[in-house]
């Protein structure tokens, strides 16, 4: 079994190694799904006294919040990559997002350069600032797009169509966590309905890849099952991978025994503080808080672990 360098499974693709690379640190807060975000929990809790992530983050009763500072990693992170012989699948500023506006163009560029002179392994490039990704990789890159083994991702479902107008290899959007319906209707595959076929147009299909999960750590919100039903079953229509990451904190009840622990479902009810109850499927839908670990990661039974294909690199020896 291949031994990964992180426990983040959609970096565990078949042939390569996992990890994270961070040469850019520091973030701020543009979504709701950026509430629980555990590299900002970190970077101001168990992080906070290193001195790379030293002032990064500001306290509040939620917790710790990114303040919008940024830091620019040691030269030895940066050469990380071209240290590790062999093939290894990265993502990329996991306590960031290389994208954000605090990061200069040229820090970027240096990112993208080292990922260049890397072609054994694959980066995982995932932003919710995709209209500033797209603008450097056209800039960068014009017509044709970066490098196969850069693969660009983003994490919010309405920067879809962005992201299909921005050249790459493999583009995916990461559902995670997921906090209600995601309609990828028209977007997915060769059957993508809004593709152009132009290649000036440098659109030429849709999304390769679908990541999709629930959220787990302090203050979790609940994952609907249809909601990650839904994204699998059109993936599969389409032919598409798709990769059920976990179910966080809050499972089904027929996953799992009673728990100690509650949060009130969006437009649900209180039970008596130990479950959730979703009204929108019918029958209702009982969900409990068991903890990440005890949730697991199968839908209906099953695993779904799938990639987009990746031809393994030589490893240079």
């Amino acid at each position: 079994m291949t031994k990964h360098k992180t426990a983040i499974e959609w970096t565990h693709v078949p042939g390569y190694i996992g990890a994270t690379w961070n040469p850019l640190l520091g973030c701020k807060v543009v979504a709701p799904g950026c509430a629980n975000c555990y590299a900002m929990r970190l970077a101001g809790t168990r992080l906070k006294h290193l001195p790379r992530y030293a002032g990064l983050t500001r306290p509040t009763k939620a917790g710790p919040v990114w303040n919008g500072r940024v830091a620019d990693e040691s030269e030895a992170e940066w050469l990380k990559p071209m240290s590790w012989r062999a093939p290894h699948a990265i993502f990329v500023c996991d306590m960031s997002d290389l994208f954000y506006e605090g990061h200069t163009d040229e820090q970027i560029g240096r990112v993208f350069a080292f990922m260049e002179d890397c072609p054994r392994h694959i980066f995982f490039v995932l932003t919710k600032r995709v209209a500033r990704m797209r603008k450097l990789i056209e800039r960068r890159y014009p017509p044709a797009g970066p490098a196969e083994n850069i693969w660009l991702g983003v994490s919010v479902e309405d920067q879809v169509p962005e992201l299909l107008e921005t050249s790459a290899a493999v583009r995916f959007v990461s559902a995670e966590p997921l906090l209600g319906p995601a309609d990828l209707k028209g977007w997915l595959g060769n059957e993508c309905e809004h593709c152009g076929t132009d290649q000036s147009a440098r659109v030429w299909k849709g999304l390769d890849w679908v990541i999709a999960g629930g959220e787990s750590g302090p203050g979790a919100r609940p994952m609907h099952p249809e909601w990650a039903r839904a994204i699998r079953d059109r993936c599969r229509a389409a032919n598409v991978p798709f990769f059920f990451k976990q179910w966080g904190e809050w499972a089904p009840a027929m996953a799992t025994a009673r728990a100690r622990a509650c949060m009130l479902w969006p437009d649900g009810e209180r039970c008596d503080d130990q479950v959730a109850v979703s009204q929108r499927a019918d029958p209702p839908t009982i969900l409990w808080r068991v903890g990440k670990k005890r949730a697991g990661a199968t839908l209906d039974g099953r695993f779904h672990r799938e990639f987009p294909a990746a031809e393994k690199r030589d490893n240079g020896e």
